[in-house]
């Protein structure tokens, strides 16, 4: 079965996540400004993400870059969109996308698809032998053929590995793939994952292992604020930050293994589902910071400092422990890894974040930056949680710009945060509850969409403008 066929559609599919829920885990309350969806476009919703599956490749442009289809169209969905917006995100979103040829250079097995893992020429072939291993039974069952590869012993750890190649993308994915216990998205995260598969990063550290106790129990702020201030990482970064797979980012990894498994290891990786959790949930915070609370000062008599500007590359930390989080705590796919996997991917996802934090210069985190902005143009001039979602809504729906769907998933991102993290773990981590009267996470979803109206992101080798970055 080629990957431009499928079986008949599952009608059963998205039927347990409730009709006001904005992600996978049913989390509530649904903020009252944001409109629930409809059946009309849960349907609508089913469709595009079939027809998406169908027609287009899950790379393009000389398969650099990564469908991100079904991520704008679930974002949208679950903050409200219509049928009619849905269908125009997916009309923009697939409009540079390649269509699915039959270009493999030969079919992948049972017997070689191990071998050629990491090669992109295969995307096709992948993703045939995929589908075809989930959609061999009757039940679409692609949580057990995923944790089939995950524990296949020709490839240990072959895949997990591959959930945290390019940039992040097929962790991101398998993690809608979770919310909506979706088997041909799960298939295209098992493609992304064997295309992306690297071999030069994580392995080159000594990190503790799960067998041995960890010695740090530090907070992740805390080490990101060493890490900024550590003398051996200055200057090394050149002039093309964000680079993940290149020779500048192996050249980081090979120079700096010691100090960076230093701040690996002071880090303290639960050795339980829960204790891991906890170290998601923290992880998230930090995320949700480094997008939001790392640019300059604001200053509105200065045209470049008048908006806050928000690093790409970061986003994508912020969005994969967010899908780090769906994966584990949906009990539907939180047996997919055992306890020891997840504590490597916990490892893996905090290693990102350090040689993400290096390579693009390591930002400083102001809380500030959020709570109080020098400008107030960017405030959303309400006290009302429901009223500042409803100008979200409003802003990314009803005006004529549509927003890419990195913005789409931060802003949804913002909203699961609003709602994952607890006051007890807010203090803990030193984050208000609030600023301006309005719940924090909420006041930087507003900032951040308001912003990226008249913008786009930095943290390119090409930007123009930088965050608060320490060369």
């Amino acid at each position: 079965m080629g990957a431009s066929q499928s079986k008949s559609a599952d009608d059963t599919v998205f039927t347990d996540i409730d009709a006001s829920a904005f992600d996978g885990l049913n989390l509530a309350p649904r903020p009252k400004g944001l409109p629930a969806p409809t059946p009309e476009s849960k349907a609508k919703l089913h469709q595009l993400l079939r027809a998406n599956h169908q027609f287009y490749s899950t790379l393009y442009n000389s398969r650099k870059f990564h469908n991100h289809t079904p991520h704008a169209l679930a974002s949208a969905y679950f903050l409200g969109a219509t049928p009619e917006t849905l269908y125009e995100l997916y009309e923009q979103n697939t409009e540079p996308l390649a269509r699915w040829e039959e270009d493999s250079p030969a079919e992948v097995t049972d017997d070689d698809w191990f071998e050629l893992l990491g090669d992109k020429r295969y995307e096709r072939g992948f993703q045939d032998y995929f589908q075809e291993k989930i959609t061999d039974g009757k039940t679409f069952d692609w949580k057990e053929v995923f944790s089939q590869f995950v524990y296949d012993e020709r490839a240990p750890g072959a895949i997990v590995h591959g959930l945290f190649g390019g940039l992040l993308h097929p962790l991101i994915h398998l993690g809608y793939a979770a919310e909506l216990d979706d088997w041909e998205i799960a298939s295209e995260s098992l493609t992304l994952a064997a295309t992306g598969y690297q071999n030069y990063n994580f392995d080159l550290l000594n990190v503790v292992g799960f067998s041995k106790p960890s010695p740090g129990s530090e907070r992740a702020l805390d080490l990101l604020a060493a890490i900024r201030a550590d003398p051996a990482f200055d200057g090394h970064v050149s002039s093309k930050p964000g680079q993940v797979g290149s020779k500048d980012i192996s050249d980081l990894v090979e120079s700096h293994s010691e100090e960076i498994t230093r701040y690996i290891n002071r880090f303290a990786v639960g050795k339980t589902s829960d204790a891991l959790a906890e170290n998601l949930t923290e992880l998230l915070v930090a995320a949700s910071l480094l997008l939001t609370a790392t640019h300059k000062d604001l200053d509105s008599a200065n045209p470049d400092l008048r908006l806050p500007q928000y690093d790409f590359f970061i986003l994508h930390l912020f969005t994969s422990t967010q899908a780090s989080l769906e994966i584990f705590l949906n009990p539907k796919t939180a047996e997919l890894f055992s306890v020891e996997l997840k504590y490597q991917m916990v490892q893996k996802l905090w290693t990102m974040f350090i040689i993400l934090y290096i390579a693009q210069k390591r930002p400083s985190v102001v809380l500030a930056r959020v709570t109080e902005p020098a400008n107030p143009d960017v405030l959303p001039g309400t006290d009302s949680n429901d009223e500042v979602w409803a100008k979200i809504y409003s802003i990314l729906f009803t005006e004529s710009e549509k927003y890419d769907s990195h913005v789409l998933k931060a802003v949804r991102g913002l909203l699961f945060t609003s709602r994952h993290v607890t006051a007890a773990q807010r203090a803990h981590y030193g984050v208000p509850d609030e600023a301006q009267g309005v719940e924090i996470f909420t006041l930087a979803a507003y900032t951040f969409v308001f912003s990226m109206r008249d913008q786009g992101y930095v943290g390119y080798e090409r930007s123009t403008k930088t965050l608060d970055i320490k060369p």
